[in-house]
């Protein structure tokens, strides 16, 4: 048999063609063909296709396959070329043809491609025809084997319509994505399966095996399987991904704003690879590239697709997220370094601005020290300048020096109020807060006097408030109770009587006392003293007045009256006492003094007999003769110094 050898390599082969002999039998013959360029050596299977009537040449392939990857190492990610090449290196359908008397004659090939576990498919792999010539080609890529299938007609040729196609070639190019494990060796293996189908002119002819389209006059001679195979890696290349956090709208000049989260990175056909981070980022170092720059990580595979969630968490004091739901970003085929920018942005918290009001104690005595504390605290951002006013208990709460002169205690970088006022009339206290920050707070006790009056108990309120414009004027305004007791205490006298005094009779005396402050009231008694009850020198223990409120100034004042007969008081004063802030029951000691009444007894009538007239002469008669003698004596006196 004759060939029409064509430019290439020179290869022997043993050629399978059925031909018409002697009877009509089948017949092979050796022959020598040029085959197209081929720069590998060619490898048939033997087939496992054996058909009753079909006639299979175990000998020889017809159309053999080149495989080949346009690099044999890729990175992750990184795009991958497999180009497959299909040859028929015999020309046995020309020859077949025109040596056998046939009508026609075709090469029909079948060819599987199976692809490896680290070469991943893209939308655009086969979006487009991955053949040459696509004409009279059925393909399909079967997902579930992960290969390609198809079948075509290599040459074909057909004596009525002159039809004369001698396909000695076809390519074909899939493009995909390096994946799947580091450093694994990925096998590409083609596989091609060829027959030769011929059809005699001669429709009477027999004894030609049967063919399996029923037709006795049809010959399908199938060849042998070829194999071919590339195989290809992946290098293990790795890249960093960063993340560039900016501000976005109003922003602090300070502060601190944290987030956390985590990055998950795959590559195409591989298992996602992740990893969390945590970042506080400062305000303060805040520039017009952005807020910071952080490394979410180096070690994210060349090619990968990564997936970003960015969390929110703390932020600076007033401020809040504008939203808080999660951050999540996409970056896909990452080769090389890259920063992804990720916004932030925070909003003012309204400020506002909340009153507590309360006492030292909830139940105080009348008279015990009290205070009305009032603490305002700012909540969701700072507060200036905020008007305080505290509205002390009237009546129950007394000022004192202290008032007006509250003591102030501050928390987070608060500042208390400069000047304070206590209006009188008012009974209140006024003052300006210049600044409370953001959770700090400001703490006033206003320290007076629980006030007396004029029953056993009575409660009491004191109300603190601000005057600000913020988000929730609820708070603004805020109330305490106090509960004063009363308690009632007496005046009593103690008088001791002094000097001589008679062993019975009654004094008299007067008594009143008279509270001014803070409960007006005066009460008024008259006692009687009996000197016969007089026991260890003083009379019994008389009460002026038991009626006095706790904590009154009073003054008690004891006048005298009446002495007993023969007797009178040594004076006429008045005796008074006074008390302050009575704390309990009290005594007034009085001294009671009395005399006995001086008797004047007139003398009698010169020379109306008598007692009393005797004495007269007899003393005016002795005056009479002292007054002589010492005048004899003064006349001797007066010649002895002559």
């Amino acid at each position: 048999m004759a060939s029409n050898p064509l430019p290439g390599n020179s290869v022997t082969a043993v050629a399978s063609v059925l031909g018409r002999g002697a009877g009509g039998s089948v017949k092979t013959e050796a022959s020598t063909v040029d085959a197209v360029n081929v720069d590998e050596t060619y490898t048939c299977a033997k087939s496992n296709i054996i058909q009753p009537g079909v006639v299979t040449l175990g000998s020889d392939c017809l159309v053999v396959s080149s495989t080949k990857t346009d690099k044999q190492e890729y990175l992750s990610g990184e795009n991958v070329t497999i180009k497959v090449k299909l040859i028929e290196i015999k020309d046995v359908a020309q020859t077949d043809f025109y040596n056998n008397d046939l009508e026609s004659i075709q090469v029909k090939v079948r060819v599987t491609i199976k692809l490896p576990k680290g070469f991943a498919v893209t939308t655009e792999t086969f979006k487009n025809c991955i053949f040459q010539d696509c004409n009279s080609i059925t393909w399909q890529y079967n997902q579930d084997s992960h290969s390609v299938e198809a079948s075509l007609d290599m040459s074909y040729i057909d004596r009525d319509s002159n039809l004369n196609r001698l396909k000695r070639e076809e390519n074909i190019t899939i493009t995909g994505v390096a994946a799947g494990a580091i450093g694994v060796s990925n096998k590409v293996t083609t596989t091609v399966e060829s027959n030769l189908l011929q059809d005699y002119r001669d429709k009477d002819r027999v004894g030609l095996p049967i063919d399996p389209f029923g037709s006795d006059d049809r010959i399908n001679l199938f060849f042998y399987k070829h194999v071919s195979e590339v195989t290809f890696r992946v290098a293990p290349a790795t890249t960093s991904l960063s993340a560039l956090f900016t501000s976005t709208g109003a922003a602090p000049n300070t502060g601190v704003a944290g987030v956390n989260g985590s990055i998950s990175c795959t590559v195409a056909g591989g298992m996602p690879h992740r990893s969390d981070f945590t970042f506080n980022l400062d305000y303060a170092q805040r520039s017009s590239s952005g807020l910071a720059s952080k490394l979410l990580s180096n070690q994210v595979q060349v090619g990968a697709n990564c997936e970003i969630t960015v969390n929110k968490g703390m932020v600076p004091a007033g401020w809040r997220w504008k939203d808080n739901n999660p951050i999540v970003l996409h970056e896909r085929n990452i080769r090389d370094q890259r920063t992804a920018t990720i916004p932030l942005e925070l909003e003012r918290v309204p400020v506002d601005v909340a009153v507590e009001t309360s006492f030292t104690s909830a139940s105080v005595k009348a008279s015990d020290n009290v205070g009305v504390v009032s603490k305002i605290n700012a909540l969701g951002n700072e507060a200036r300048n905020v008007p305080v006013t505290i509205q002390l208990p009237r009546d129950g709460f007394a000022a004192t020096t202290a008032t007006s002169k509250p003591d102030c205690q501050v928390t987070g970088g608060a500042a208390c109020p400069t000047v304070w006022m206590y209006d009188k009339a008012s009974h209140s206290l006024t003052g300006t807060i210049p600044l409370i920050p953001v959770d700090g707070s400001v703490t006033v006790t206003t320290s007076g006097v629980a006030g007396v009056f004029d029953s056993m108990s009575r409660n009491f309120t004191a109300t603190t408030s601000v005057m600000y414009n913020d988000a929730n004027q609820a708070n603004n305004t805020n109330t305490a109770s106090l509960t004063v007791t009363n308690t009632k205490v007496s005046v009593s006298g103690v008088f001791k009587p002094v000097g001589d005094y008679p062993a019975d009779g009654a004094v008299t005396v007067t008594s009143d006392v008279e509270c001014v402050r803070p409960i007006k009231h005066k009460a008024f008694f008259t006692h009687t003293l009996n000197y016969a009850d007089v026991a260890n020198g003083s009379f019994p223990v008389k009460v002026l007045h038991e009626g006095v409120w706790k904590g009154s100034n009073c003054v008690v004042t004891i006048r005298k009256v009446t002495a007993p007969d023969g007797w009178e008081f040594t004076d006429s004063d008045v005796f008074t006492s006074q008390f302050r802030n009575i704390a309990g029951s009290v005594r007034v000691e009085y001294s009671v003094a009395v005399q006995r009444k001086f008797a004047a007894v007139a003398p009698p009538l010169p020379l109306t007999g008598g007692i009393a007239s005797d004495w007269l002469y007899l003393t005016g008669a002795g005056v009479l003769a002292v007054g002589v003698a010492a005048g004899i004596v003064a006349r001797r006196r007066l010649q002895a110094r002559v």
